[in-house]
């Protein structure tokens, strides 16, 4: 269900429960950086395609070309916010990453900790491979691949560096999957 979907069903029901209405909120965030920057990408192929603040503030509904102008500005200031607070869970991915795939080169006997350590020693190795303005999709896909496969080890039997890495790297992905929805 997409997430105007979604809020509008929370909004619907007769007497949504607090999870309910906690997730609907999420969404509705959601809903809003989207807008913002839809709206800041129309503005601006209004004005590339010629057309005048007069018109522009007329098709938003503002009182003058001056309240259009101001509008843009006030979506582009929150989108760089929006932005810059993003960054800052995925430089941390990126880093608990990169300790991560260096505790684990660095450790000799890794392979033969688990039939699947080989797998996660390999995805992290990919994960750390990848540029810093490369999408963060891959990154995520690969740290939750090595999260999933590690759940069923004994974290206690790893030697102190992988371990502390590895720990590091939960709290990374989880506070990015936090940021992300």
């Amino acid at each position: 269900m997409r997430p105007y979907d979604e809020v509008h069903a929370v909004l619907a029901a007769p007497a949504p429960g607090l999870a309910e209405a906690m997730a609907a909120l999420g969404r509705v965030a959601q809903l809003r950086t989207e807008l913002d920057a839809a709206e800041a990408a129309l503005i601006e192929a209004a004005r590339d395609g010629g057309a005048g603040w007069s018109a522009i503030a007329s098709a938003l509904g503002l009182a003058s070309r001056q309240a259009g102008e101001q509008r843009l500005a006030r979506l582009r200031r929150r989108i760089t916010v929006r932005q810059q607070s993003v960054d800052d869970p995925v430089r941390n991915l990126i880093s608990a990453v990169s300790a991560a795939a260096g505790a684990i080169a660095a450790d000799p006997g890794w392979d033969d900790r688990h039939p699947a350590a080989a797998l996660v020693r390999q995805c992290l190795a990919l994960a750390a491979a990848q540029r810093p303005d490369d999408p963060p999709g891959g990154r995520y896909s690969l740290v939750d691949d090595v999260l999933n496969d590690l759940r069923e080890w004994d974290a206690a039997a790893l030697p102190d560096a992988p371990r502390a890495a590895l720990d590091r790297l939960r709290s990374a992905a989880r506070e990015a999957r936090a940021r992300r929805g």
